[in-house]
């Protein structure tokens, strides 16, 4: 027994360490629809080839997802019968039941075999509800992949391989009724959550019948992503546009020049002074040209607002 343990502690320090994620391959069914033997019960084989520290790790992956939704892994033939797995027992206790439960099953070359139920905790596999309709969990193997089939006598099964393309698990039994929408699916690099089929992934993938999300992390804001690397702007800069106020302003400015008047800088506007009163006259009577035209200018309306909009040009007044 003590060299058995000793080689156990070699071979699982000098193994090679994979990750796996459980994923879902179909459901437990009646004897009819998962190709014979018991009704609702699960098979599951993995590689023999396979070191026992990572078959153990596999098996314990599983047993987390089941008691995720409330399940547990309870085996069913001769000699296991009614005993159940825990992921925190020891590694020797681990290994030895799964050695035994590998034993009690008919042997298949290459591959150690498992038959098991998934009660809810706290139920028996003989309750009523207590496995029917149960969901069926793979080990994927990270950078690997899954491909399913149906056979005549195994049902509906799901086979995992790794990223060599040699098959490491396979499950069946599973309800042929109630097959997975994705035949196919690659799995991540990195060890995955998963959420039934949906695998979520922080590296750059390939996809096969699966959904990728995201290559760099994000913050999301209901359906806004917002990139977290700064920006430059491709935009040419905006050239400053002259503006006919701007115009009016300088022809403004070179009459007063010219008349050797001071523009007002205040932006508040100003009532005419007496000097630019008597220009804006002067002015005035330039263009009258005559009493007749002057008469008729002091009359008329509109010629008193030409007059008076000359002064107010000249004041600051307009513009």
């Amino acid at each position: 027994m003590f060299w058995e343990y000793l080689n156990l502690f070699f071979t699982v320090a000098t193994s090679v360490v994979m990750a796996y994620t459980p994923i879902r391959s179909g459901f437990t069914g009646p004897s009819a629809k998962i190709g014979g033997s018991s009704d609702y019960h699960i098979d599951l084989k993995m590689l023999e080839s396979l070191p026992i520290g990572e078959r153990v790790k596999a098996v314990d992956s599983l047993a987390r997802k089941y008691a995720s939704i409330g399940r547990e892994i309870e085996f069913s033939n001769q000699g296991v019968a009614g005993q159940r797995w825990n992921p925190e027992a020891d590694l020797a206790t681990r290994v030895d039941l799964l050695n035994r439960a590998g034993a009690a099953h008919s042997k298949r070359p290459g591959w150690q075999s498992l038959d098991f139920y998934v009660p809810f905790k706290g139920k028996s596999r003989f309750d009523k509800g207590a496995v029917e309709d149960a969901s069926i969990f793979l080990p994927g193997v990270a950078g690997g992949s899954v491909r399913r089939g149906t056979a005549k006598d195994y049902g509906y099964f799901s086979e995992s391989l790794d990223p060599k393309g040699n098959v490491l698990f396979r499950v069946g039994h599973g309800n042929i009724d109630r097959p997975e929408a994705n035949k196919n699916m690659v799995i991540s690099q990195l060890p995955q959550k998963s959420y039934d089929n949906v695998v979520i992934s922080q590296l750059p993938q390939k996809s096969y019948d699966n959904v990728v999300i995201s290559q760099l992390p994000q913050k999301s804001y209901d359906n806004v992503v917002i990139s977290q690397l700064p920006q430059k702007s491709s935009a040419p800069p905006l050239q400053e546009k002259v503006s006919s106020q701007d115009n009016l302003a300088a022809y403004r400015q070179v009459l007063f020049d010219a008349l050797g008047m001071t523009k007002p800088q205040e932006e508040k506007k100003q009532k005419p002074s007496l000097t630019q009163s008597l220009l804006s006259g002067v002015l005035a009577n330039a263009f009258q040209g005559n009493p007749f035209m002057r008469n008729y200018m002091q009359q008329n309306p509109y010629m008193q607002g030409r007059t008076q909009s000359t002064t107010d040009f000249l004041s600051g007044l307009l513009g």
